[in-house]
């Protein structure tokens, strides 16, 4: 498949605002989207750049079908191959996304406890403690029965 370049004429470039763009993008896009925009000469021609952010905390899902580009509930994501953004389709993607949005989520909960006062430093005396009322823990039953033998 071919594109040519054609970029935007002067009347189309001003009607793109980040208040246009926003309220577009809001539409189809839960939770909310962080993105830029700047128009470049490409061969003397005025180009729209759109930068879409990474997810601050959990990934982005599509909230609303539109044709056959959008699908509610699919997340899109940058492919590895192609300059090209694509929904997710293998388990890997998907992994790779929950994982990174895992450790988005526990260094924004380190940086609370941080910022609290505390620490998560576990001591050696809270380590033994851990593995006792583990042991403990293991030796009864559902109910509460210890089954150690004594």
């Amino acid at each position: 498949m071919h594109y040519e370049l054609t970029g935007l004429n002067p009347e189309h470039l001003i009607t793109w605002t980040h208040d246009y763009l926003a309220d577009f993008v809001r539409k189809y896009a839960d939770p909310y989207v962080e993105f830029s925009f700047e128009t470049v000469p490409i061969n003397g021609r005025s180009c729209l750049v759109i930068r879409i952010q990474e997810f601050e905390e959990v990934p982005v899902i599509c909230k609303k079908d539109s044709g056959s580009t959008l699908r509610c509930g699919a997340i899109y994501a940058r492919t590895k191959g192609k300059r090209e953004s694509a929904e997710v389709r293998s388990q890997t993607e998907a992994r790779e996304i929950l994982e990174l949005a895992v450790q988005k989520g526990l260094k924004k909960f380190n940086n609370t406890i941080v910022k609290a006062g505390l620490s998560l430093n576990a001591t050696q005396s809270d380590s033994e403690n851990s593995k006792s009322n583990l042991r403990d823990f293991n030796a009864t039953d559902n109910r509460g029965k210890d089954n150690r033998k004594n």
